[in-house]
């Protein structure tokens, strides 16, 4: 406590004698303590310093006057006594120094009297102020106060928080003093945030989703509420978070708030540690994997709740114990020897599969990574994360057999199957089975690591091919039937392309090509087409070319019951000779299935003779311009030439006795003649030779890589030549129209071309090419 008893008194002017006035009024006031000051500028400087008691003043002063400085003294010292030491009487002076408020007006004079009644007129004001007890008191808190603004003002300067004083000006308040650190934080290089509205500096204006609140937390601080919490706001540097507080400051004597005290305290990293610490907290409690630490010595320190799940133990068992608490055996010295070896400075990390064996028994596969816990470059023990490869274990065994079935299923496939890779967007063959071998691969040819589409598919295909593969590239399953270029040609496949997608970046790298060759089956679909074809024509000739015939038989034999009449007879014999002829015709073509059972060397010249003396009846002359031998089905190349050779007699005759030359074919007295000249070449000796009958000219020759038969009859026009090959067509009303037909299908069944020309002297030529020739010795 301060001693409140002795008097202090401040002295402001010059002396009153040749006697200090301090001296004096030290014996005067019984021991006060007197200080003194030249002029009121050192005056306040004491007062600001000391605590007095008492102010006494001359009225001459050397800046201003004592009623001057009484008036400064009261604005700021308003309970301090002040007693006027004027010079000279001046009644108008004590009257104005009174009314003004001086506690006491003492006239200058000379000897000690003016001292007694200088001190009586001090007590006198001391006593008459307010308690010295509630003064002193106040000059105590007043410096307190001060005290406490110096240390404010040192705090607002130097701490780390980001301060600023606002002053509000109708809703918004006004920056009017910052820190440094605010002005580091918020402050931009070319700017000053003084005098700024304070949401403007701190948050960004256009960021509609954090300035409003803060302009709406400034209208709460208005309204005198304490606002406190975490923040993000906008520092020259970016976004960061804060811990912040407005602290509102109302006027004296009411409730409004003027100004506010807005202090940032920056915790970005902290934020991000904890953020970091949170992070590792989850890794380690929430994450599947048991985790724990050890000490140098081997024993836990840290368990996690998984370990805990995993060892059946209680977190307070496995706490102190060592490794072998968990382990089996054998992986208990294994873990010993891992645990040790990362007591040395060079070792990294160790990782290794051991048993873990739980407190029911159970033994568990683990893959367990341990790695040195340093502190402050000091080995301290290690951490260590336990993995349980249980399913793995399995998920691997049943990924092998999976493998190992696909294996054999990719070897063992009937189906052509390549797997690619790709580079860009180009599928390259990685792998492929026998039957892709067997297709694609020429002879000494090597085509793994080949684009798949520049071995798969024609140059014609490739656009095609390029789609079909980007399209795969893309992940899309792909399946149908298309035409692919093997070793032997093109051929036709079932086909399909199954993307494989990269578990890590879901990107399809590789693809399944795989080929069925349905090129037989395709064969066999066309020759069950063909057949179903044939049997409609069948089903059509039976119901109408049949019916016509047997119509006018039927009703010539009836006129002929009722008549007796034999002249229809005769017409009833030449429908029954045209119904057997439309049933032969029928029963060759019925046989003839698209298909050659074998072939064998025929001598054309030889087999043509054979044709012309049995099976053709009929007036002609045929000249053989061949001595060909070809590979063919000799009864079907037969019928070929018999329909060909028939079909000129035929149709081949123009002269006026036709009917009779029909008439002698019918009842088998044919004219008939055979002549050689092998030498002649194609369409060579087309006319007739000498000493031939009236009859048709029919002359068989060579074609390079077939043969012809020609006539001398009116040639078939050109817009006819299409259908002549067609069942049933026929120019003649007794024909059956199946003879060219017949020969259309023999050659197809041996793969050649049938086409029919005009011949070089008239008549028609029937031109036979890609026949198997067989060369001469």
């Amino acid at each position: 406590m301060k001693d409140h008893g002795r008097i202090r008194v401040l002295l402001v002017g010059g002396e009153a004698d040749s006697r200090e006035p301090a001296t004096a009024l030290r014996e005067h006031l019984e021991g006060a303590r007197v200080l003194s000051a030249p002029d009121p500028d050192a005056g306040f400087e004491v007062l600001e310093s000391r605590r007095i008691d008492c102010l006494v003043s001359t009225y001459r002063l050397p800046e201003g006057d004592g009623l001057t400085f009484f008036g400064a003294v009261r604005e700021e010292y308003p309970d301090l006594p002040f007693v006027l030491f004027a010079g000279a009487d001046d009644a108008d002076l004590a009257r104005r120094a009174l009314s003004a408020g001086v506690a006491g007006y003492v006239r200058r004079g000379a000897g000690e009297e003016q001292y007694v009644v200088l001190a009586h007129r001090i007590r006198t004001a001391i006593e008459a102020s307010p308690s010295a007890g509630d003064r002193i008191e106040r000059e105590e808190v007043s410096r307190e106060l001060q005290e406490f603004r110096d240390r404010y003002r040192s705090l607002f300067e130097n701490t780390n928080d980001a301060v600023a004083w606002t002053e509000y000006e109708g809703e918004t308040p006004y920056i009017r003093e910052a820190n440094p650190a605010f002005r580091e934080l918020f402050e931009p290089d070319d700017g000053n945030v003084l005098d700024r509205p304070l949401d403007d500096v701190v948050v960004d204006p256009a960021n509609e989703e954090r300035y409003e609140p803060a302009v709406e937390v400034s209208r709460r601080v208005r309204t005198g509420e304490h606002v406190s919490g975490e923040l993000k706001r906008d520092t020259v540097d970016g976004p960061r978070t804060f811990i912040w507080e407005a602290i509102p400051h109302a006027l004296p004597g009411t409730d409004e708030v003027k100004h506010t005290h807005a202090v940032y305290t920056d915790i970005s990293a902290r934020k991000r540690r904890e953020r970091e610490l949170e992070r590792y907290e989850t890794m380690v409690q929430a994450s599947g994997d048991p985790v724990f630490t050890i000490d140098a010595d081997g024993r836990f320190t840290f368990v996690n709740d998984a370990l805990v799940a995993l060892t059946g133990y209680e977190e307070s068992t496995l706490l102190g114990s060592g490794l072998g608490t968990i382990l089996t055996g054998d992986a208990s010295g294994q873990g010993r020897t891992m645990s040790d070896s990362l007591l040395t400075p060079d070792t990294d990390r160790r990782t290794t599969e051991l048993t873990v064996e739980t407190s029911e028994g159970e033994r568990v596969p683990c893959e367990i990574h341990v790695t040195p816990l340093p502190f402050d470059e000091e080995f301290r023990g290690s951490v260590g994360v336990v993995r349980d490869v249980s399913e793995r274990r399995e998920y691997e065994q049943s990924l092998q057999r999976e493998r190992a079935k696909y294996r054999s299923l990719f070897e063992k496939s009937q189906d052509a199957i390549a797997l690619v890779e790709f580079e860009g967007e180009t599928p390259h063959i990685a792998e492929i089975n026998e039957p892709f071998r067997t297709l694609f691969e020429p002879p000494g040819e090597g085509i793994v690591g080949k684009p798949l589409d520049d071995v798969v598919a024609a140059e014609s295909q490739q656009e095609e091919a390029e789609n079909v593969s980007q399209r795969v590239r893309q992940g899309t399953y792909l399946s149908g039937e298309l035409e692919r270029m093997t070793v032997d040609g093109p051929r036709d496949f079932l086909w399909q392309a199954v993307p494989l997608t990269d578990p890590a970046t879901g990107d399809v790298t590789r693809a399944f090509a795989v080929y069925r060759d349905v090129s037989a089956l395709r064969e066999r679909e066309r020759a069950l087409e063909r057949e179903r074809d044939r049997l409609d024509e069948f089903a059509s000739i039976v119901s109408h070319d049949l019916r016509n015939p047997l119509q006018v038989a039927r009703g010539h034999l009836e006129i002929a019951r009722d008549t007796g009449g034999e002249d229809h007879f005769d017409t009833i014999e030449r429908s029954l000779r045209r119904m057997e002829t439309l049933l032969e015709d029928l029963l060759v073509l019925a046989r003839e299935d698209g298909t050659v059972d074998g072939t064998e060397p025929i001598d054309i010249a030889a087999l043509v003779e054979t044709c012309w003396r049995e099976d053709i009846a009929g007036n002609g002359s045929l000249n053989l311009r061949t001595d060909r031998t070809v590979m063919a089905e000799q009864s079907r190349l037969r019928q070929l030439f018999s329909n060909l050779l028939g079909n000129a007699v035929e149709h081949g005759s123009t002269s006026p006795d036709s009917q009779a030359r029909q008439d002698a074919l019918e009842h088998g007295s044919p004219e008939q003649s055979v002549s050689r000249d092998c030498a002649a070449g194609p369409g060579v000796g087309e006319g007739k030779p000498a000493g031939s009958t009236d009859g048709v000219e029919i002359t068989v020759g060579d074609l390079p890589g077939g043969f012809y038969v020609a006539d001398d009859g009116p040639g078939i026009p050109a817009e006819e030549r299409e259908q002549v090959f067609e069942s049933g067509y026929s120019t003649s009303d007794d024909g059956t129209g199946f003879g060219l037909s017949i020969v259309a299908e023999i050659a197809e069944a041996h793969g050649w071309a049938v086409d029919v020309v005009d011949a070089d002297g008239g008549g028609a030529r029937f031109e036979i090419t890609g026949v198997d020739v067989v060369e001469r010795e």
